[in-house]
């Protein structure tokens, strides 16, 4: 699975970290990832490039850009659980007209202090997939 990260929202900008925001839509309604078996990195570098473009247009005094993905892979986020082993996240298949790879990952536990954990492991596997964007297309790179 590969999530589009987006400058500013998703980075710090004094750290360069990835921020919560990263993963916060699992919380709320399911935060959008591409199936790698649908779509490539080059694919989901192309996708970020569009999506960035539309916002920053849409909104051009908050400029956007692509600034890398996360690599999860689907296993790892389906071993997300409570201690009793319960399942705390779940991958869906939202594939749309114009995206067929396009995915959510929810974090699907009732109990809050469990989702928090869920919300926890879910940034960790976000940081630990991170890949930067090439360095060829860092002028894209808001202001």
């Amino acid at each position: 699975m590969l999530r589009v990260v987006f400058n500013p929202i998703h980075i710090d900008p004094e750290t360069g970290d990835f921020k919560p925001s990263v993963i916060a839509e699992a919380m709320k309604w399911g935060c959008s990832v591409q199936r790698e078996t649908h779509c490539d990195e080059q694919a989901a570098w192309a996708l970020g490039e569009r999506m960035a473009d539309e916002k920053s247009q849409a909104a051009p005094d908050k400029p956007r850009a692509v600034h890398a993905l996360a690599v999860l892979d689907v296993a790892d986020l389906r071993r997300i659980a409570d201690e009793k082993g319960t399942r705390a996240v779940a991958v869906y298949d939202t594939a749309k007209v114009d995206n067929l790879a396009h995915a959510d990952v929810c974090v699907i536990h009732p109990n809050r202090s469990a989702q928090r954990a869920a919300r926890a492991d879910l940034f960790e596997l976000a940081r630990k997939g991170r890949k930067d964007r090439p360095t060829a297309s860092a002028a894209h790179a808001p202001a």
